[in-house]
């Protein structure tokens, strides 16, 4: 009896695990579909306002970025699959480096292979 209920329990996690990865895989093609609508039709030039891009995330806002939580974010960074840098105490990650993974990502995608996570 003990094994039925913990065969179940692990098709419950897979089944979890599945569906947020197939989640994870629509938002990408979601972001992909607008890239190609932006890049097709880019329209007027954005309105600069005097300040500079914001070049390092802290961790939240990285997290915010690719809509993960914080834990994530840091597993992400300590398995090398995100670059991070220090500034004095605080961990930084590098703008281009989330749009790197993002396409790190949309090409695992496109290729059918399984994504990371």
């Amino acid at each position: 009896m003990e094994t039925l209920h913990q065969e179940t329990l692990h098709q419950q996690r897979l089944h979890l695990q599945t569906s947020d990865l197939q989640n994870i895989a629509d938002a990408l093609e979601a972001i992909a579909a607008g890239l190609r609508r932006a890049e097709a039709d880019p329209g007027p030039a954005p309105q600069t306002t005097g300040t500079a891009p914001q070049l390092l995330l802290s961790v939240p806002d990285a997290a915010k970025a690719l809509s993960v939580g914080r834990t994530k974010l840091r597993e992400l960074i300590a398995a090398g699959e995100l670059r991070a840098v220090r500034v004095d105490r605080r961990l930084l990650v590098p703008a281009v480096a989330v749009e790197q993974f993002v396409a790190r990502l949309l090409a695992a995608g496109a290729d059918g292979e399984p994504l990371p996570g």
